[in-house]
């Protein structure tokens, strides 16, 4: 399992009523933002992924797309089946064969780095989009 970004999202039961009102151009607006954020990200975190000798972990990241209630989500995960060492790398270690490993971490500083910068695109879709639909 790679290192994966969940958000915990408060209020679902007003937000799954407000999706639910939502016209599907509106809706496409929003998947657009979301897709490009996910775009972006990887870009950003495939700049920073420590190439070994394999390029295994490179090869791994990916932004895939999620259908869910409120449309279209993307989730942006490194690490695969070829490339479980992952949150190793991202992490560190503390002993094990190879002895303690330092973190080199790639992708939650650059997630933290950008967090703001992609809400504020998905509000930014979503006003848009609301503002054309009226």
């Amino acid at each position: 399992m790679g290192a994966e970004t969940r958000v915990r999202t408060y209020g679902y039961d007003r937000m799954r009523a407000k999706a639910a009102r939502m016209s599907r151009a509106l809706r496409e607006e929003v998947a657009r933002a979301a897709e490009k954020n996910a775009k972006r990200f990887l870009f950003v975190i495939q700049q920073d992924i420590p190439v070994g000798r394999t390029g295994r972990l490179l090869e791994s990241a990916r932004a895939e797309p999620i259908t869910g209630t409120f449309g279209t989500a993307w989730r942006v995960s490194v690490g695969d089946s070829g490339a479980y060492y992952a949150r190793f790398v991202e992490f560190g270690t503390s002993g094990g064969v190879l002895g303690p490993q330092p973190a080199q971490a790639f992708f939650y500083p650059n997630y933290r780095s950008l967090r703001s910068t992609f809400r504020r695109n998905m509000s930014l879709a979503y006003r848009q989009a609301v503002l054309r639909s009226l």
